[in-house]
């Protein structure tokens, strides 16, 4: 019996209803409704499976509390431990974190805390209301290698000891070091050391990130967080930020979708928690990323996928120009049933997987506005392991020069679908 593809869809439409009841997009009426609807049909360990896989576990379990509704009883009860842990996790990691603060600041290091506890604090009233996961920190260059031997002093181990933190211009291909991890105490903590707030290379076309970062350095400004000194970024700064966060999760197709609702909640909140952010300011940053549309996708996500009224995500003056996908066609090739959903329960089937890294690659192309850039990625990531043989393809038949050994390579790639 094949393993199913994904998680009912009840559990889509109860967990989409209950991020945006969280969200203060729904009314308690509209909420009640659908747990009238779907709530008997759904089964708690999908729609756990659901949150998981969007990373907003904690918010839906308030949802589920904050009525009085017996089916949500058993849904509640199945998220209950899950965001028990996390909001315990985010009390460690605030404490975590407001330790490296102290110690970076001892030095005269400067550091912008990028989402994690920051944001748990700043935009969802934390600590211990968003899941967080390890510690991104902005250093300015020229601080690396001090931070990091500060952080080293305090325990946490480079995972990749044998990369000097002098070398990571030059050999990481991103804009962040090897994370860096300490093991003991109640649970591990992990941090990412980034020097750009974007990658200067990926498959979007942005603009010079290491200009936009000196931007994002010069705009900050003093603040605390626990009690700890930080450098903050400019309210469109950071709002900016989070779009690009989110985009270019969109655009992250090797291993699957990385698309998450998460990461549009982390937006809408921090909007709505800078009463005097410019709507105007926010989207001439966001259109200096790059040639990407940074709005409209995003827009796409929030309206179309977990079905949030148009108009509230964006701050006055800052909607976007045009709609995306720009042509009717794209609009048609777009899973969205798929798109919002997440693996079933008992693990993403063969099929799932497979479907996963199409998709994913069809949502990349369609974020890049022009053709020659999709046709380039196309030829990169779906014609390119086609022709390109590797070593095991050369150990059928040693002798052979590599353009003799396609049709092997053909034929190893198609043994190795039909295995997956």
């Amino acid at each position: 019996m094949a393993v199913p593809d994904a998680v009912s869809d009840t559990a889509v439409q109860v967990g989409c209803a209950a991020l945006r009841h969280a969200l203060q997009v729904d009314a308690k009426e509209t909420w009640t409704a659908t747990l009238n609807r779907h709530g008997p049909a759904c089964e708690p360990r999908h729609l756990m499976a659901w949150a998981q896989h969007h990373n907003v576990i904690p918010s839906v379990y308030r949802a589920l509390a904050a009525v009085d509704h017996p089916n949500a009883a058993p849904l509640r009860s199945a998220l209950a431990p899950h965001a028990q842990t996390v909001a315990a996790a985010g009390l460690l990691q605030a404490q975590a974190l407001t330790d490296i603060l102290h110690a970076l600041d001892r030095h005269n290091i400067d550091v912008i805390p990028l989402k994690g506890v920051h944001l748990d604090v700043r935009a969802y009233g934390g600590p211990g209301q968003r899941k967080d996961g390890d510690h991104d920190l902005l250093i300015r260059p020229e601080q690396l290698t001090d931070a990091v031997t500060v952080l080293r002093d305090l325990g946490y181990a480079p995972t990749d000891p044998d990369r000097p933190v002098e070398t990571w211009h030059e050999t990481v291909p991103i804009h962040h070091g090897p994370p860096l991890v300490k093991q003991d105490g109640p649970m591990p903590s992990w941090i990412e050391v980034h020097w750009h707030t974007a990658p200067v290379t990926e498959g979007l076309r942005l603009h010079n990130p290491a200009q936009r970062t000196a931007n994002v350095w010069r705009r900050s400004h003093p603040a605390t967080l626990h009690g700890a000194p930080i450098r903050e970024m400019d309210p469109a700064d950071e709002v900016a930020y989070l779009a690009l966060h989110a985009i270019r999760h969109m655009a992250q197709h090797t291993r699957g979708l990385s698309l998450r609702f998460s990461m549009l909640e982390d937006l809408y909140r921090r909007i709505q928690s800078l009463p005097d952010l410019s709507g105007r300011t926010l989207q001439t940053r966001m259109q200096a990323l790059g040639r990407v549309d940074v709005q409209g996708p995003l827009h796409y996500v929030w309206a179309t996928l977990l079905g949030a009224p148009h108009d509230a995500l964006w701050p006055n003056g800052a909607s976007p120009r045009r709609a995306w996908p720009r042509q009717g066609w794209e609009r048609w090739l777009l899973p969205e049933t798929f798109l919002r959903s997440a693996p079933h329960p008992d693990g993403p089937s063969r099929r799932r997987w497979h479907r996963e890294k199409a998709w994913g690659l069809l949502l990349h192309t369609l974020l890049l506005p022009r053709w020659r850039d999709r046709a380039a990625l196309i030829a990169r990531d779906l014609l390119g392991p086609l022709v390109q043989v590797n070593e095991n393809d050369r150990a059928v038949a040693p002798s052979l020069p590599d353009p003799l050994l396609l049709p092997v390579r053909w034929v190893r790639l198609m043994r190795h679908l039909v295995r997956r």
